[in-house]
């Protein structure tokens, strides 16, 4: 245990998308339970009823690697460089002037 501490402590990217996946999963495994449970569409009728419980199994995996590519991506874009200034106006062009270009064909 403690040299995993050591190494997320070295690699913080690798904790943030550690942390990230288990909360995808673990927002995966809610919307599964939740589908299950309530039984939406007959889901917990055509899975359990017929001893099909691997489709519950990749529904949670895939589910769960699409919130955790979500989680990440949020995670990724809400990051903070402190050493770039932020924000600032566009700098207008103003002296462009148009150019004429000759195109001509190879021959065809």
């Amino acid at each position: 245990m403690r040299a995993l501490r050591a190494f997320f402590r070295k690699h913080p990217l690798v904790q943030l998308l550690a942390l990230n996946m288990l909360t995808g999963f673990g927002l995966s495994a809610m919307v599964v339970g939740a589908m299950t449970m309530f039984d939406a569409g007959g889901f917990r009728t055509m899975t359990l009823g017929h001893g099909q419980w691997p489709v519950i199994v990749l529904l949670w995996f895939f589910v769960g690697l699409t919130f955790a590519s979500v989680q990440m991506g949020m995670a990724v874009m809400s990051l903070i460089d402190e050493g770039t200034p932020g924000g600032g106006k566009r700098v207008r062009v103003t002296d462009a002037k148009p150019v004429r270009v000759t195109v001509t064909a190879n021959g065809r």
